[in-house]
């Protein structure tokens, strides 16, 4: 049984050839380590004012369902992933998750945007070389920084073109 949630609404789109087309739920996968999670929520609600559809794990895994396979429907059905980087770097699952996602990124052939954002006390240099590779946003005084969410929303809205 599918479960559809009033803020999953894909966006209109252009379709693609049927070999690269995929299902899209979501408009991002949003990937944060475990001391992230204040900053993760903020930065879900801001993205839902924005107009986006975020995959987000708490709202997205239910009590007593499979997490994991939760998370790889997640990414699948994404069409960017932001990964969240703090003070702490990349937590190990959080590892998996972006991993996943450039595997998939890779394979599909579809560009999809892979956008580390920063938080205040991260540091740039402690990016695993994949994801170093990507452009970043950073937000070192918090999420008020409206050039940087500007940033953030046109590398996201690349995904609607």
């Amino acid at each position: 049984m599918v479960t559809h949630h009033a803020f999953a609404l894909p966006l209109q789109r252009t379709a693609r050839p049927a070999q690269q087309q995929r299902p899209a739920t979501y408009d991002l996968f949003l990937s944060y380590h475990a001391p992230d999670r204040p900053a993760a929520r903020e930065l879900v609600a801001l993205l839902k004012q924005a107009g986006f559809a975020p995959w987000f794990d708490q709202d997205e895994i239910m009590t007593g369902q499979l997490w994991m396979d939760r998370v790889e429907t997640g990414l699948r059905q994404a069409r960017a992933v932001v990964v969240l980087i703090g003070p702490r770097g990349i937590g190990p699952w959080q590892r998996h998750e972006a991993n996943m996602a450039l595997r998939l990124a890779l394979r599909g052939g579809d560009e999809r945007p892979i956008i580390p954002v920063l938080l205040p006390g991260a540091d740039r240099h402690g990016l695993p070389l994949l994801l170093d590779s990507f452009s970043w946003v950073e937000f070192p005084h918090g999420f008020a920084d409206p050039q940087a969410m500007a940033r953030l929303v046109a590398g996201l809205r690349r995904m609607e073109q």
